[in-house]
Parts: C-alpha cells; structure tokens; sequence
C-alpha cells in the first residue's frame, strides 16, 4: 500500500481511482498526475515500483496540490452549531 500526502492509498484500485482518495483529487486531476508522472491511469497501485510511487509524488508536488485536513473556518464554529440545534430543540 503506497502512501502518498499522508494518505494511503488502496492497492487494489487503479491509479486513477487511488489518487482520488487524497482530499481534493478527483478524476480528472488523477488521470492527468499519473501521465504527467508517465505512469497509465488503467495501472494498479499494487503492480507500481518505488521509483513510479515517486514520480507520483513529484507530479503532486509539482502541481501545487496541497492537502489539509478539513478544520472549522474559524474556533468555535461547532459550538455554535450545537447551539443553534439546542435551541431549536433539535437532538438528533
């Protein structure tokens, strides 16, 4: 299993459809990283070498994908949803 901007990525899928379980990846972007790295979309994570792995890390880097994890826009933010719920009478 490749891990890949702290994810990782199942081997049993192909590198079009593994590359989208990074957040903020989708199909488009996947298939175009993995010929950009020269690697085909149809490959399975399982059957790529170290050196192809790589080459997908430098496609990723070199594109200015940055991956974070989801956070609330600004602290607090749950708090206030949880209080808008209560005072609805909403629990569930």
């Amino acid at each position: 299993m490749a891990r890949i901007a702290g994810v990782d990525l199942p081997g049993d899928k192909r590198v079009e459809i593994a590359l989208t379980y990074i957040y903020g990846i989708g199909r488009s972007a996947s298939r175009r990283l993995a010929q950009e790295a020269g690697i085909s979309p149809e490959a399975r994570m399982r059957d790529l070498s170290d050196a192809e792995i790589a080459a997908l890390r430098q496609a990723l880097e070199k594109a200015g994908a940055r991956v974070t994890s989801i956070q609330p826009a600004e602290p607090g933010m749950e708090d206030a949803f949880f209080e808008l719920v209560r005072r609805r009478g909403r629990s569930g």
